[in-house]
């Protein structure tokens, strides 16, 4: 069963900058995932388990090969990405190489065991309303980022 967060489409929709999915999923059940929140429109595209391979080598979500593949592919730079994830392991192994690191935690156990926010992890979050990306304004809550002012 899937549980979507209150306005999740709209919450997606405002975050700045491109949007993938990078999931060790096959496509065909992330899409429908996607499809299922009414988020699939949303993201540029889906990495799945089946695009992960290099030559005759699996490479997984977290590995660092796979990653830069991905982001060279998509025209991205390293520093330019924010990762958004639930496994800390992966989120460690990001920012190693410099990527952003947001660690969500809404939907796992209501405590865990050395649940502080560790060094790799540049912002906790328990929902992705509480999401606060860098601007060049300072740090702002996404919902303000999209309101627009006329000169």
């Amino acid at each position: 069963m899937l549980r979507a967060e209150r306005g999740l489409a709209r919450i997606v929709a405002a975050l700045p900058g491109r949007k993938f999915v990078l999931t060790n999923a096959p496509e065909n059940y992330a899409r429908a995932v996607l499809r299922e929140l009414r988020i699939e429109r949303l993201f540029e595209r889906v990495i799945a388990i089946e695009h992960m391979r290099d030559r005759r080598t699996w490479r997984a979500k977290p590995d660092h090969a796979m990653l830069r593949r991905t982001l060279r592919a998509a025209h991205a730079r390293l520093s330019d990405a924010i990762l958004v994830e639930d496994t800390r392991g992966h989120l460690k192994r990001y920012k190693r190489l410099g990527i952003g690191t947001v660690w969500i935690t809404g939907h796992l156990p209501g405590h865990l065991p050395g649940t502080g926010r560790p060094h790799y992890v540049d912002q906790r979050i328990r929902s992705l309303k509480s999401l606060r990306l860098g601007t060049r304004s300072g740090r702002q809550k996404c919902s303000r980022l999209t309101r627009r002012t006329t000169p």
